[in-house]
């Protein structure tokens, strides 16, 4: 499954704790600031759980399903590297 996330912390929030476990969660790249594209098994409330944990209550989270053949130009991550986590997502 690829999946969606973003999110927007508030300045006493712990960001790298929050992308920490984006990370954990598969193949995770991030495409533009705080917006992150994950290759992962789980499901989107396990996936949703497992980074709310690391937010502060006022923090803004978003987990949602991805499908395979979006499209983009000039992702953060650079296109190729884009292209590789879509990749794992499919398989």
């Amino acid at each position: 499954m690829v999946l969606l996330v973003t999110h927007d912390l508030g300045a006493d929030s712990d960001h790298g704790a929050v992308v920490d476990a984006i990370n954990r969660l598969g193949a995770a790249i991030e495409i533009q600031q705080s917006v992150w594209i994950v290759a992962t098994e789980h499901t989107v409330k396990a996936a949703f759980d497992h980074v709310a944990v690391e937010c502060a209550p006022q923090d803004r989270l978003f987990v949602g399903p991805l499908e395979i053949g979006g499209m983009w130009r000039n992702a953060l991550c650079g296109n190729d590297a884009l292209m590789r986590v879509m990749a794992v997502g499919r398989s």
